[in-house]
């Protein structure tokens, strides 16, 4: 307890760090100590001394202004620029007005002497900041026109001292293409994550490269670069189409115009090359070159050489096959050769036998239709062929005497004859490449009408002895209507 007279000795408690001042790190990382209310004087007393700060981190060659701090038995703060500094240790360097320059890693005491009172404090020295990431390359792959991959991180790190505050710099691309490739960090400072994110919307099939530059402030190691690759390919085999020649239209035992091709996409519609494609003859006959497979070329396409269509007029198809995909079928249509067969072709009349008529003729009695089939050589009926008829005889009528044949290939006429013979009916045929006679004949008989007329032929107005005969015997000629002698008709001389 103190008594009236006893010297008091007042300790004023020592005020704490956020009291006294305020420090900061500037942009160059130096550190200052705030100042106090009043400079030391030379016979100041001194109740305590203190350094601000009193336990600093630095890195190294940070510069740290250090401040002696007095307190006198009144509470007043002074500052001492006399006072003496000292460190014994390495990591640092220290002036005469407590500036303190980090030199090595490691810890130092740093000693301040006011008025016979003496103060310490800790710096610790760091090494200067430095990137450490999880990966220093990144790989990405896509399918041309697809979906964007998927987001990838770099996790990024301090592998140095004191603090790390990443930064992306530049994005420079490789050849073939740029912008395809963003970068961005989630915070400001380490431990960070980089995202990265490609769009790959534009990019034509091949190989692309980017490197992305981390950079950080006394970063030993800064720039960081962060390698991007990024293989732009294709997808599977998802389509298989007709590109050309389908729908064709050839004359028979000849190749058709346009060789067919088929084209190959996978999902997203891009070409595929080198995809296996097989030809096959389904329908009509005809052959197809080469018979082996063929692969799709650069732009997903395959081709035959020719597809040469069978010997039979109408539907010929071709299938085109590839593992996984759904066959495509090509459809040609064979027309039957201009080129009309003396031999494939025939003449046929329906009725072998009529009688002579003029008008009102009635086929299969006083008619006979005649019917003319035009081929190629392969049979196959040609339609459209000009076709004339001709006859042996005289008085013959044909109805009509030449026109067209139609779909299957044949003509018909009607034949009739007032002149009572045996007729040889030809035809002659021109489906564009010159007129050919036909081979095949029809034969018709014709016969007299009914009789209509008797005359005397013979034995008429002579003389014999009585009871004699005559020289000559006497004949009567039986004809039809036009003059043709009628058979078979019963005559009566009395």
């Amino acid at each position: 307890m103190a008594h009236r007279g006893d010297p008091v000795t007042r300790r004023v408690p020592r005020p704490s760090l956020r009291a006294l001042c305020t420090w900061a790190a500037v942009a160059a990382a130096i550190v200052i100590a705030c100042t106090t209310d009043t400079a030391i004087g030379p016979d100041a007393a001194l109740d305590s001394l203190y350094i601000e700060p009193a336990r600093a981190v630095i890195v190294l060659d940070d510069t740290l202004r250090l401040a002696a701090v007095g307190i006198d038995s009144n509470g007043r703060r002074f500052a001492n620029a006399r006072a003496r500094w000292a460190t014994s240790d390495a990591a640092i360097s220290l002036s005469a007005t407590g500036v303190a320059i980090g030199l090595s890693p490691g810890a130092a005491t740093v000693r301040a002497t006011v008025s016979g009172k003496t103060a310490t404090a800790t710096v610790t020295v760091q090494p200067k900041p430095a990137f450490a990431t999880s990966r220093d390359s990144v790989p990405f792959t896509a399918i041309a026109n697809g979906p964007a991959p998927t987001t990838q991180t770099v996790v990024v790190t301090n592998g140095g001292g004191g603090t790390l505050t990443p930064v992306v710099g530049t994005i420079t691309y490789g050849p073939g293409a740029s912008g395809w490739l963003n970068a961005a960090l989630s915070g400001f400072v380490a431990p960070d994550t980089l995202a990265l994110d490609v769009s790959n919307t534009a990019l034509p099939v091949g190989a692309y490269t980017a490197t992305v530059a981390l950079t950080a402030s006394k970063a030993t190691n800064s720039p960081k670069s962060i390698k991007v690759t990024l293989v732009v390919g294709l997808g599977a085999p998802s389509t298989m189409i007709a590109d050309s020649g389908d729908g064709q239209a050839a004359t028979v035992n000849t190749p058709v115009p346009v060789a067919p091709v088929v084209l190959v996409h996978d999902q997203y519609s891009n070409p595929l090359p080198g995809v296996t494609v097989t030809f096959t003859v389904t329908g009509g006959g005809g052959s197809v070159a080469p018979p082996t497979p063929v692969g799709t070329d650069a732009n997903g396409r395959a081709r035959v050489t020719s597809w040469t269509l069978g010997t039979s007029a109408g539907t010929n198809t071709l299938e085109a096959s590839a593992p996984g995909l759904a066959p495509d079928t090509f459809t040609a249509t064979g027309v039957a050769q201009t080129d009309v067969s003396p031999t494939q072709s025939s003449t046929a009349a329906a009725t072998g036998t009529i009688t002579a008529c003029s008008s009102g003729c009635v086929a299969g009695s006083t008619a006979s239709t005649i019917t003319v089939t035009v081929r190629d050589g392969f049979s196959n009926p040609i339609s459209g062929a000009a076709v004339t008829l001709s006859s042996t005889g005289t008085n013959n009528t044909f109805s009509p005497a030449s026109g067209s044949t139609g779909a299957g290939g044949t003509f018909t006429a009607s034949f009739t004859s007032t002149k009572a013979e045996a007729k040889t009916i030809s035809a002659a045929a021109d489906a564009g490449a010159g007129n050919v006679p036909i081979s095949q004949t029809a034969a018709v008989t014709v016969g007299a009408a009914a009789a209509t007329t008797m005359s005397v032929n013979g034995g008429n107005n002579q003389s014999a002895r009585v009871g004699t005969a005559v020289s000559t015997n006497a004949s009567v000629l039986v004809t039809d209507a036009f003059g043709n002698p009628k058979a078979g008709v019963s005559v009566t001389f009395t």
